[in-house]
């Protein structure tokens, strides 16, 4: 195993007593608690946030967090579960509106990318605390972007000359920014993928071992992280991407009446 994984998991060796191990760390079950306390009381759809929160629980404390430590292509679906699935529903439920949805993009392509740059990665699998703080920017830069997302399409981004959000419809024109920002992380991820599928040698130094240990090739582990990129990261974006496109004038329903004209 990884340094890393050695140092937070403790020693596992191959698949011999993974199915039985389970994270018990004092700190990430702390945070967790707090997150689940915080949630349940500021959430604002709270099934949205207990199934975000168990799905973070899995991804951190079950024996998925072992084999991410482990398997290249396993840290790749420990990325897409946060991206994909953890990110959107707490944006329903915790909304982290920090940037506009273009910088969202951008800080979310980016922190998914440092993942997969060689020399960031082997940095960030060096030293603990940048492991955390490359997973805190990922989840809460995905976070942002799909509370920006969402709050496009449901037309909360119109704004009077006074900056002052406005209740009514957005219309196609927020439904089509909506896709073209899917499609810009749908793109990062096919970019991505096409570059994990089409390497001749495996990149990523902190895995060789892990691969090895689960009779592994590191490179056949390497391209089973691109596909998953390119097939669970990439198809539901495409349609979601299509989904938006498709929607007419009417996609958005006005949550409130026409803005009075200020004197």
């Amino acid at each position: 195993m990884t340094p890393l994984a050695l140092a937070y998991y403790g020693p596992v060796d191959g698949p011999q007593g993974f199915s039985g191990y389970w994270g018990t760390d004092p700190a990430m079950i702390s945070v967790l608690l707090v997150l689940l306390v915080f949630g349940l009381t500021e959430a604002r759809h709270r099934p949205a946030f207990c199934l975000a929160w168990l799905l973070l629980a899995l991804a951190y404390i079950s024996p998925l967090g072992v084999l991410s430590g482990m398997l290249f292509s396993a840290l790749t679906l420990h990325h897409l579960l946060m991206v994909s699935l953890i990110a959107p529903l707490l944006a329903i439920s915790l909304p982290l509106r920090l940037f506009r949805a273009p910088l969202a993009l951008v800080s979310t392509v980016t922190a998914l990318a440092l993942w997969y740059l060689p020399a960031a990665h082997a940095a960030l699998w060096a030293d603990t605390r940048i492991f955390w703080l490359m997973q805190a920017l990922l989840l809460g830069s995905a976070t942002a972007f799909w509370s920006e997302l969402l709050a496009m399409i449901r037309g909360e981004m119109l704004q009077d000359e006074w900056g002052e959000t406005l209740p009514g419809q957005y219309g196609t024109t927020g439904l089509s920014a909506a896709a073209v920002m899917t499609a810009g992380l749908a793109a990062a991820m096919a970019l991505i993928g096409t570059m994990l599928l089409a390497s001749g040698q495996p990149f990523y130094a902190g895995h060789l071992a892990g691969a090895a240990a689960w009779g592994l090739d590191p490179l056949l582990d390497q391209r089973l992280a691109g596909l998953m990129l390119w097939i669970p990261g990439l198809v539901p974006l495409a349609l979601l991407v299509l989904v938006l496109l498709q929607s007419g004038p009417d996609g958005v329903v006005a949550r409130g009446s026409p803005p009075q004209t200020r004197l």
